[in-house]
């Protein structure tokens, strides 16, 4: 992170990624998070630092949990406002006037850090962010609207899908990739099973491609190498198409929602072998 802040004079903060951390979570971005307490964190860092070494991108605010503070931006602003008490939104305060006199703020795409949240203020949690997120709005009426606007961007997502493909690397056999949806039931299971069967025999990795909502597609890693699970917005799945090139495509069950998924699994699969099986649930 300090790496991050040498590169430039005018960095004030410098955030990693994290399980839980709104916008700077991972695996998936926005306001989303997992309290997944099987996490590998250690693991997870490494593959961050080999995918995404060196890179960073723009935050509108640093996430207070874990964040870097420039001493010179600090004394530019006079530290954190003290009208917010313990707890939440002096960072937002921090960011917003350190932007406005000309500083950056980043997120460290190289760095992963473990927040196990709500943990500091215990029951009182709840409470002090909403009369902490009273005083941002009342000070800052668009910042709302300018974390959403970089959610919709989400600049972030190149650097989290290529920890994802970092993660999906071991494993010697080819790559298969399953078409089929998150409903559950038989079409679920045969999938599963024909998973594991396949790394039971060499290693296989296989790749279920699914409906995420109606705006997004999942990709997940089962059958025996690991599970990692991404989520992509349908419109911008063509930047993921070579990095999980695939050498086998299979398609369980073609439901109306799995159209998109349908012709991204085709991406994948161009120029290589596929199955098609249908399925009666």
């Amino acid at each position: 992170m300090v790496a991050h802040a040498q590169r430039n004079t005018k960095v004030a903060t410098v955030t990693p990624f994290s399980n839980n951390a709104t916008i700077a979570s991972y695996p998936w971005g926005g306001n989303a998070r997992t309290r997944d307490t099987i996490i590998d964190v250690a693991a997870l860092d490494d593959a961050m630092a080999s995918a995404n070494a060196g890179e960073s991108v723009s935050l509108p605010t640093a996430i207070g949990f874990c964040m870097f503070v420039a001493r010179e931006a600090w004394r530019s602003s006079d530290g954190f406002d003290e009208r917010y008490g313990r707890g939440y939104g002096e960072e937002v305060e921090f960011c917003l006037s350190t932007a406005a006199l000309g500083w950056d703020h980043l997120l460290a795409c190289d760095v992963f850090v473990y927040h196990a949240g709500n943990v500091s203020f215990g029951y009182e949690s709840d409470q002090l962010k909403i009369e902490a997120q009273k005083v941002v709005d009342q000070r800052y009426p668009d910042f709302s609207a300018q974390v959403q606007d970089w959610i919709k961007l989400d600049p972030a997502l190149p650097a989290r899908l290529q920890c994802d493909l970092q993660r999906l690397k071991p494993g010697s056999g080819p790559r298969i990739l399953h078409v089929s949806h998150r409903l559950g039931g038989g079409v679920s299971q045969y999938v599963e099973d024909l998973a594991a069967a396949c790394w039971a025999h060499s290693e296989c990795l296989s790749l279920v491609l699914a409906p995420w909502g109606d705006r997004a597609l999942s990709i997940e890693a089962t059958g025996g190498g690991g599970r990692v699970l991404c989520q992509v917005a349908r419109g911008r799945c063509g930047k993921i198409d070579a990095g999980f090139a695939c050498s086998i495509g299979h398609t369980a069950h073609p439901l109306p929602p799995l159209r998109g998924s349908t012709a991204m699994g085709a991406r994948f699969a161009r120029k290589t072998g596929s199955a098609f099986r249908c399925h009666d649930s």
